[in-house]
């Protein structure tokens, strides 16, 4: 990750914060508020960039504007950094201005300490975390196999072998013509989205879990109809599996005093093309009136 990317990282860690921050905050969280990424002005001339513009409305003409600095650098932020930071507080007429680095030279801290209005706010991903990977469990279930069973209104009829062709013939239900292996597959799925949802806990611990179900179907009379037969009962046997794999914790930051700020692994879900992400967010705590 090159210096810019991880730039941007950190930017994103502490926006997602200080949006949850303001969401927390009862006397906050009802009023407008919007954020500013890389905001560009010029004051008295020079071009200037904020990392980060927090504005919250109070009430007309009242409005809180907060900014912030994120440099997430290995080596510790200068004196001249500071310097820069506390220009661009007064340009905006900010309330605050928190810087967020890493560490922060001596001669960087005295000079913060001269504008009342600055805060040296150290960042860090060496911290115990009280969250484990596995918070998040990602499931996918797969058909193993599929007998099927039809029974016929009358009792004379017998339904032989269910071969291919069989299987791909046209049926009606309820007069609508329909693939019987398509009507088949569909109703196991959903059976199996069923029994997912009854045994949610025991599908949710890691592993593979190898189920097997037996749904039936009743139907009225010529309600469900195949090759001229009208069919009384259908009972699937179906075995199924489902694989749960845990999401696993790739990076985490703790902004001092402001939160904590987690990224769990992409996982492909059901599809390759379909990939869930997760970021969590913890406050670290709860503030009363500002952000």
């Amino acid at each position: 990750m090159d210096s810019n990317e991880k730039g941007h990282t950190l930017e994103k860690v502490v926006r997602a914060i200080e949006e949850m921050i303001i969401r927390e905050t009862p006397t906050l969280r009802d009023a407008p508020f919007f954020f500013e990424s890389r905001k560009r002005l010029v004051a008295q001339g020079v071009p200037l960039e904020i990392d980060l513009v927090v504005t919250v409305h109070r009430g007309m003409p009242y409005e809180s504007v907060h900014i912030f600095e994120c440099k997430n650098w290995a080596t510790p932020v200068g004196p001249t950094e500071i310097r820069d930071f506390a220009e661009k507080i007064h340009a905006m007429g900010a309330q605050k201005g928190y810087f967020v680095a890493r560490d922060f030279t001596t001669g960087a801290r005295a000079r913060a300490a001269q504008d009342p209005r600055m805060v040296l706010t150290p960042v860090t991903n060496d911290f115990v975390s009280p969250l484990q990977d596995g918070l998040f469990v990602a499931s996918e279930h797969m058909i193993l196999s599929l007998t099927v069973e039809l029974t016929a209104r009358n009792p004379s009829v017998q339904f032989g072998p269910l071969g291919p062709e069989f299987l791909h013939a046209v049926a009606f239900l309820n007069g609508r013509p329909l693939v019987l292996a398509d009507y088949l597959n569909a109703t196991a799925e959903r059976a199996v989205s069923k029994e997912r949802r009854i045994r949610a806990r025991q599908f949710t611990l890691v592993g593979d879990h190898v189920t097997r179900i037996t749904p039936g179907v009743i139907f009225e009379p010529c309600e469900f109809i195949i090759k001229g037969i009208d069919v009384a009962q259908v009972v699937l046997y179906v075995w199924f599996t489902v694989a749960t794999v845990p999401f696993r914790i790739i990076s985490q930051y703790e902004v001092s005093t402001r939160g904590r700020f987690y990224t769990y692994e992409g996982r492909s879900i059901g599809h390759p093309e379909m990939t869930v992400e997760i970021d969590l967010v913890q406050t670290l705590q709860m503030p009363t009136a500002k952000p």
